[in-house]
């Protein structure tokens, strides 16, 4: 009988933990919309949000948009040559400050106030 009660308990248990335990084996997908969230969150402004029809630089989908005023652009890549090539060739245009990368998306912000990027970079890369 005792056991019983011992395997009941145990088995509320790990069922209580599966909301908490499951996102460190199955972490959620980044989207645009959770990149916008996650800025808003972390109190920037996100305004004149657009996404580009024929996105650039092989990527298979682009969002452009201002944080806190700055022009940034999001793409969001399906092949890891692409992305590390377009990564490259903005770092020297935009510093490397304004140039960061989050799983296959990637943030190109285009502002003189290098505190600003690197404050955007930031928060994009914890997503």
């Amino acid at each position: 009988m005792k056991s019983i009660w011992l395997v009941g308990i145990a088995v509320v248990a790990v069922v209580a933990a599966i909301p908490f335990v499951a996102p460190l084996f199955f972490p959620r997908e980044l989207t645009f919309e959770k990149i916008e969230a996650g800025m808003v969150n972390d109190g920037f402004s996100v305004a004149n949000q657009a996404t580009v029809a024929k996105p650039e630089a092989g990527a298979v989908a682009q969002r452009n948009m201002t944080i806190n005023g700055a022009p940034v652009t999001v793409y969001r890549f399906d092949d890891e040559q692409k992305i590390e090539a377009h990564r490259k060739r903005l770092k020297p245009r935009l510093g490397e400050e304004a140039v960061a990368r989050n799983e296959s998306y990637l943030i190109a912000v285009s502002t003189y106030d290098l505190s600003l990027a690197r404050r955007i970079c930031y928060v994009f890369k914890t997503l």
